[in-house]
């Protein structure tokens, strides 16, 4: 059982039973707390977004979020990180490279990507699955 928390405040728990079945109990009293209704308008870059998609393998009781979440601070311009694929240790991430300034060439995404796998290799002991 995990806790959910916002702003430093247990707004729940969630817990996954087996491969079907997640149960879940927010403080709805919390959530509403938390809530806005203020809308934040973010433009569409004009410059196409570079997509890649890297197999890593880490240890199996390595929780997948905090991999993503080490991937996501490596860099401004990558936009989005999702779980593609999850088998044994091995799990691949589905990474999205934008900038709002200019068009990203190869160079540029494989120092990002250098950077991602340094980092999960010495945090994480993980590796790019070759």
């Amino acid at each position: 059982m995990k806790k959910i928390t916002i702003d430093g405040h247990e707004l729940g728990t969630i817990e996954i039973l087996d491969d079907t079945t997640i149960t879940f109990e927010l403080d709805f009293k919390l959530v509403l707390k938390c809530a806005s209704a203020k809308k934040i308008f973010t433009p569409i870059s004009k410059y196409p977004a570079i997509v890649e998609d890297l197999a890593i393998i880490a240890p199996e009781d390595m929780q997948t979020g905090d991999l993503m979440e080490a991937i996501k601070k490596q860099s401004k311009l990558i936009r989005e990180v999702s779980l593609l694929d999850k088998y044994k240790d091995t799990r691949t991430f589905h990474i999205v490279y934008q900038s709002f300034d200019k068009n990203l060439n190869d160079k540029e995404v494989g120092e990002i990507r250098d950077t991602i796998l340094k980092v999960l290799k010495e945090k994480f002991n993980a590796r790019l699955k070759r």
